[in-house]
């Protein structure tokens, strides 16, 4: 009779202790935090402002019409081996579209045939002017465009 009465108060202390951690599980586990615990800065990608400023009197000596940056694009020869992540367009390697405000009128025609006979890197035809210039760091640029159209395709590759 003994040994019942102790396995019954056995049992009922065990049934307490199961009632209590049932009903106070919020106070025993941890919730997790409904907001994020780590800002998604953290894990998005970087955004650097990279852009890279062209400026094609520094670049071929010629005042060029106004213009504007349409798009930039890194470029990654298949002579480098880097990951495209890790390339961006301050490290060199990129592909500009630069817009005229107006189509090159036949001044700006003449004055590029001007600095053709002094400078070897210009090439001129009747509709397209290409200028392809080697630096001194061994970073090469080469500017496109056509005499009927607004488009300057700039595009520099570091070597």
């Amino acid at each position: 009779m003994q040994k019942k009465k102790f396995i019954s108060s056995l049992l009922i202390l065990l049934a307490a202790i199961l009632f209590i951690i049932t009903f106070n599980r919020k106070r025993i586990t941890f919730a997790a935090p409904l907001t994020d615990t780590v800002p998604a800065e953290v894990f998005s990608p970087t955004k650097k402002k990279d852009a890279v400023k062209i400026d094609l009197k520094t670049i071929t000596a010629v005042t060029f019409p106004k213009y504007k940056l349409t798009k930039q694009t890194v470029f990654i020869p298949d002579s480098i081996s880097i990951a495209a992540d890790e390339e961006n367009m301050t490290n060199g390697n990129y592909i500009a579209i630069l817009t005229l405000d107006t189509l090159p009128d036949k001044s700006f025609i003449q004055t590029l045939k001007a600095a053709s006979v002094k400078d070897t890197c210009w090439k001129i035809n009747d509709t397209y002017i290409s200028y392809a210039r080697k630096e001194k760091n061994g970073g090469k640029y080469n500017i496109s465009f056509s005499t009927k159209g607004k488009q300057v395709i700039v595009k520099y590759i570091e070597q």
